[in-house]
């Protein structure tokens, strides 16, 4: 459509424990003070971070989707010692699997939401800046609302 977006594409990994008794059912958990989360998967724990100085991509190939890149682990290694400190079970599991992918985020770290001013009709919702999961429901029915009812 030509419509340019302040989304800036960055690498965001993130890794699959091993299967590790007791954590299905568990809340996930943010933590600020390691800037990384835990996310329950399953019988495993996903664990991801946001780097101080995040690797930035000029662009993401138009053939790209679903593809991965290699984990950088010199540069993820501080998520697992924080990872490690909250759940030192986390530190002995073993890694299952790796993820890092490109990820869209926003100048000013929120989402970008609502009708383009530029063509009539076009809404946005996008640029989570990984916190889709975490906004996705809320900000799904809102939009919904918000294309339905109007402003």
């Amino acid at each position: 459509m030509g419509i340019n977006l302040p989304l800036i594409p960055m690498k965001h990994a993130y890794v699959v424990s091993e299967t590790m008794n007791g954590v299905q059912g568990m809340p996930n958990v943010r933590d600020h003070d390691f800037s990384m989360y835990f996310r329950i998967q399953g019988h495993s724990i996903c664990m991801g971070g946001y780097e101080n100085n995040p690797v930035l991509l000029d662009s993401v190939p138009k053939d790209f989707q679903f593809g991965l890149y290699e984990l950088d682990w010199t540069v993820f290694e501080t998520h697992v010692q924080g990872a490690v400190k909250l759940c030192p079970e986390f530190g002995v599991a073993g890694i299952k699997s790796t993820v890092c992918g490109p990820e869209s985020f926003t100048p000013d770290h929120k989402p970008l939401m609502g009708p383009d001013p530029r063509i009539e009709g076009l809404f946005h919702q996008c640029g989570f800046n990984s916190a889709g999961m975490m906004l996705g429901g809320g900000c799904g029915e809102q939009m919904a609302q918000w294309i339905i009812k109007g402003r």
